[in-house]
């Protein structure tokens, strides 16, 4: 650590570099122990910057967004998070010709402020994401899914530094996405923006659809207590969501540890307040091996470990 501080100490950039950082207040879990660097910046600059120190010292570097859909180590992360939070700017530009306007938005853009955004000056595509933690980067990085709709229906195209930390444009192609999947699942990148299509529309109903997701999340018991959304993808040939599934084991309210399977949906596990890494672990393969014994099919999880022994 001592070398770690002395090396990142010497790095001038325009932000904010953290020691010893507890990654429960940066995970929608609140789960996780302490990161060795923890690094805020809004500049490319710098983020290439962090990026060529990481791999000249052999560095492990993960790029972090709101912390949804990841579960950190109890053991924390020996190595650098890179906060992409402060890259947050949008920019609409309307094409007079088509009826569309071009959205572009900063990795470091809450969705669910971006949707909103949206709305606000009558632009319909983005609608479904309203009330869903994570930003832009990442929910790209998952090709997010909200009611129907991928994120990937709506990208025109994306900037990210590549492994080379050179500064690249990615061109949407329908090819490269599938549900819950990006391409940038396999580049070692940190996405930076994106640009998206939205349609103008005159319609008062779009605001009151919006806002109906959001209620519809509440519902679902999202916001309840801390948790990372749904625990397990769909898979369209189980016949049903992955929750249906799993309620029909009665596994709602059913807890290991500090980790509760929700009462209100569940494919969604809860934090009740002192959960470990180990707890929810051990509740994800329990649901697993319960549906895979009860009828046959394995559960694919959507939440990512980003556990120390991985880098």
């Amino acid at each position: 650590m001592k070398s770690l501080r002395k090396l990142f100490n010497k790095i001038n950039i325009d932000g904010e570099i953290l020691f010893n950082e507890p990654l429960n207040l940066h995970s929608t879990f609140k789960i996780g122990g302490k990161a060795d660097v923890y690094i805020k910046s809004g500049s490319v600059k710098d983020i290439l910057k962090i990026k060529k120190v990481s791999q000249e010292e052999n560095i492990p570097l993960y790029p972090l967004g709101e912390g949804a859909n990841v579960l950190f180590s109890d053991n924390g992360y020996r190595g650098i998070i890179l906060d992409t939070s402060l890259l947050d700017s949008i920019h609409f530009e309307e094409s007079l010709n088509t009826g569309y306007t071009v959205v572009s938005a900063e990795a470091g853009v809450k969705m669910s402020s971006l949707a909103g955004k949206c709305v606000e000056k009558g632009l319909k595509g983005l609608e479904n994401f309203y009330g869903m933690p994570g930003y832009v980067g990442g929910s790209i990085y998952m090709n997010a899914r909200c009611y129907g709709v991928s994120l990937s229906e709506r990208i025109i195209s994306a900037a990210f530094i590549d492994s080379s930390c050179t500064v690249k444009k990615y061109k949407y192609c329908k090819d490269d996405f599938d549900y819950k999947k990006s391409p940038f699942q396999n580049k070692d990148a940190i996405i930076l923006s994106a640009l998206f299509s939205l349609e103008k529309v005159e319609t008062p109903e779009l605001a009151e659809k919006m806002y109906s997701y959001k209620e519809e999340r509440k519902a679902k018991g999202h916001y309840l207590y801390p948790c990372a959304g749904s625990v397990f993808k769909n898979n369209r040939d189980f016949g049903e969501p992955a929750g249906k599934i799993i309620d029909r084991l009665g596994l709602r309210g059913y807890s290991l540890g500090g980790a509760m399977i929700s009462e209100k949906h569940a494919n969604i596990i809860v934090n009740k307040g002192n959960a470990s890494e180990k707890d929810i672990k051990e509740l994800i393969d329990f649901i697993s091996r319960k549906v895979f014994e009860a009828f046959g099919f394995e559960l694919e999880k959507e939440i990512i470990y980003v556990n120390e022994e991985e880098k």
